[in-house]
């Protein structure tokens, strides 16, 4: 799904490769055009994206929970230049930037994302923010898997019974993109009880290669964000996105990218 759309803010991310990951690799020309991933059927996404691992909760002001945001090609060539772009809102839409503590690693190092804050109060965060030096974007193989670590914590003034965590991947080109695949729903709470839910609780380190989620697949229990879903589609935003598009401009490198990082199409649960 071909993005054409003009810059303005700016957000980043942070997340762990497991092994048999790689980056796309610095070309001399800082994000040089890549082969566009081919979609296998018409109308369908070629990148396949899952949240694994999530914990069901979390504590304020505790510390990061571990999960990860598996990417899976299924398309007849490789996609590189490939971001997520990560969607955080609560059901009481009091969820600020400053409350959430998101960060990714690239293989070698963790780097933070920095949120965004929309009209509709989504907090929107990209995984790599195109700045001098920054992060190229994942590679994934024709017919292969990834999966990108993540580690999430809030804030001690951070809370909510119900939040949902949702990621869109988009394809990097010059100043322009293509969305390439989006995840279901991750659902969580954020409540003092939180260190008692399922999931994988940070222990430190890097531990970039080989490392489970840990917990619950997060997007098993994804009926549990249902009031995201059906309170968006209730503002009849039409059949081909499935509840609009949540525009955020994100500053990645001076070049332009507006990525709506809702659900896209009517219907469209896996």
């Amino acid at each position: 799904m071909r993005l054409r759309r003009s810059l303005a803010l700016g957000a980043t991310a942070a997340v762990t490769v497991v092994a048999g990951v790689a980056p796309a690799p610095a070309a001399a020309k800082p994000y040089a055009p890549q082969p566009t991933c081919d979609s296998v059927v018409h109308g369908e996404f070629p990148i396949g994206a899952r949240i694994v691992g999530g914990p069901g909760g979390y504590e304020p002001g505790g510390g990061f929970r571990r999960w990860g945001v598996e990417l899976g090609n299924d398309s007849r060539g490789v996609c590189a230049n490939i971001h997520p772009v990560v969607v955080i809102v609560d059901r009481e839409r009091e969820l600020r930037p400053r409350q959430i503590q998101l960060e990714f690693h690239d293989g070698t190092r963790w780097r933070p994302v920095r949120f965004e804050r929309t009209d509709r109060d989504e907090n929107v965060g990209v995984f790599g923010d195109g700045g001098k030096g920054d992060f190229p974007g994942f590679t994934v193989g024709a017919g292969k898997r990834l999966t990108v670590k993540v580690r999430l914590s809030f804030t001690s003034d951070a809370r909510s019974e119900r939040a949902v965590v949702s990621a869109a991947i988009v394809q990097r080109r010059d100043d322009d993109g293509d969305w390439v695949g989006e995840s279901r729903d991750y659902p969580f709470a954020i409540s003092e009880d939180g260190a008692d839910t399922d999931g994988g609780r940070d222990g430190g380190g890097d531990d970039t290669a080989g490392a489970d989620g840990g917990g619950r697949e997060g997007d098993a229990a994804a009926g549990d964000g249902s009031w995201y879903a059906d309170e968006l589609a209730a503002t009849g935003a039409g059949k081909l996105l499935r509840v609009g598009a949540v525009a955020v401009a994100c500053f990645l490198g001076g070049w332009g990218l507006m990525v709506g990082a809702r659900r896209f199409l009517a219907g469209r649960r896996r």
